[in-house]
């Protein structure tokens, strides 16, 4: 098995995260675990920080999971994910200062000659921006359902949102199963301040399932975000691209420009 499958999962997966956070993916049918209350308060007004951790699953034995630090107050995040599919597995981390984004994986020095890939994303800090306006009050932004489910206990609010059928948004060529149309389902959970803390997420389809579970660990912490030196980068052309994704490439670009990404 070619480790660029892995790696484009991990790329359409982090891609999944900038989306899922800011539109409440799909759920399972089962109430997310309570998270401990002390470190996910929040005061009025916007959050400065948030981290959190996301896991991925789908039908064909995929599975990923993602450690995500967000700095809303200098437009920074990281995402730290590790992919596993059969015997194989990678890991690949993310990191975002405004509108550059760095990528790095353990066989890119040997692929690109640098450990660190440079991606322009112009809206990047809209999407950060937009993604502690979620974080901090999920209420306001999440979409409205066929039909919908509140239940208030202890200080917790549980939102079941149920979309019926849907229409999914395609992802041929990339290393991600999602069906094409599946019953859609989402619950997430709300602090009494009105804050995230968790989303559970799965969509059905007739023959694939594909799930994800969004789970809150801090707000306002102190958090640093290193950027990687000038020397250990290089730009993603789409050269790089294919030596990096091979035959998921022309789909890893397709989508980085459907969210903006300028590669030459």
């Amino acid at each position: 098995m070619r480790n660029s499958r892995l790696i484009g999962a991990v790329a359409a997966a982090a891609v999944l995260v900038m989306l899922a956070i800011t539109v409440v993916i799909a759920t399972s049918n089962s109430a997310p675990a309570n998270t401990p209350v002390k470190s996910v308060t929040v005061d009025a007004g916007p959050l400065k920080t948030a981290t959190g951790e996301l896991t991925y699953s789908d039908s064909t034995g995929l599975n990923v999971s993602v450690g995500t630090t967000f700095d809303f107050v200098r437009s920074q995040a990281s995402l730290a994910a590790t992919a596993s599919l059969s015997i194989a597995a990678i890991t690949t981390e993310v990191r975002f200062f405004r509108a550059t984004a760095y990528v790095a994986d353990d066989s890119f020095s040997s692929l690109t000659g640098a450990p660190w890939v440079i991606v322009h994303m112009p809206s990047a800090s809209n999407w950060l921006a937009r993604t502690g306006e979620f974080l901090r009050l999920p209420d306001t932004l999440a979409p409205r359902a066929r039909r919908e489910i509140v239940i208030t206990k202890n200080g917790v609010t549980v939102t079941t949102l149920d979309f019926g059928t849907i229409a999914v948004p395609s992802t041929r060529g990339l290393p991600l199963h999602l069906p094409a149309s599946g019953h859609l389902v989402v619950i997430y959970t709300v602090g009494a301040q009105g804050q995230l803390l968790t989303v559970t997420a799965r969509i059905v389809g007739h023959t694939e399932t594909s799930s994800a579970t969004f789970r809150v660990t801090s707000y306002n912490a102190i958090v640093e975000i290193s950027r990687p030196s000038s020397g250990d980068t290089v730009v993603l052309t789409k050269k790089r691209a294919r030596d990096i994704f091979g035959t998921n490439s022309p789909a890893v670009l397709r989508v980085l420009a459907r969210i903006g990404s300028i590669v030459p």
